[in-house]
């Protein structure tokens, strides 16, 4: 499947957040256990269901994990609620298993290669919601924030 890069405004979002360190091991464990501890101490937003998942990535060592219209309903010292800043980013959706979510990334990268961009070390993911019957494949957006003007 041709992933499909394309430039993107992203607006800032307000999230419940937990940071989280990478770890050793496998990063599917570490995003796990994050939503795990958040999940436990927040609620949506009143009359609001949750919503999306998000992973928000600003260097090698850790990640943030957070959730959109959430509040924090146990005080948590790690749990917060946080703003992340917006900004302008090459963007690609992945459609299906996360295990082949680096397609997108690599799209993404040939993408700012071919267009003289970079990335500035940052990037986005936003986890739509899950279909619990399986019938449709997982959707998630990738954002990579860029660093540079657009060439001239």
């Amino acid at each position: 499947m041709q992933v499909v890069v394309d430039l993107a405004e992203v607006p800032p979002r307000t999230i419940a957040a937990v940071d989280s360190p990478r770890g050793s091991g496998p990063l599917a464990v570490a995003i796990r256990a994050a939503f795990d501890r958040l999940y436990k101490n927040i609620q949506p937003q009143q009359g609001q269901r949750f919503g999306n998942n998000l992973l928000f990535y600003e260097n090698s060592d850790s990640f943030v994990a957070g959730v959109t219209d959430a509040a924090i309903k146990t005080p948590d010292a790690g749990i917060s609620v946080r703003t992340l800043a917006g900004g302008r980013a090459a963007h690609a959706v992945h459609i299906g298993d996360y295990v082949r979510m680096d397609e997108a990334y690599r799209a993404i990268e040939t993408w700012m290669a071919e267009q003289g961009r970079q990335g500035s070390g940052r990037s986005l993911e936003v986890y739509d919601h899950m279909d619990p019957s399986g019938a449709t494949p997982p959707r998630t957006d990738i954002y990579v924030f860029l660093s540079d003007k657009a060439p001239t």
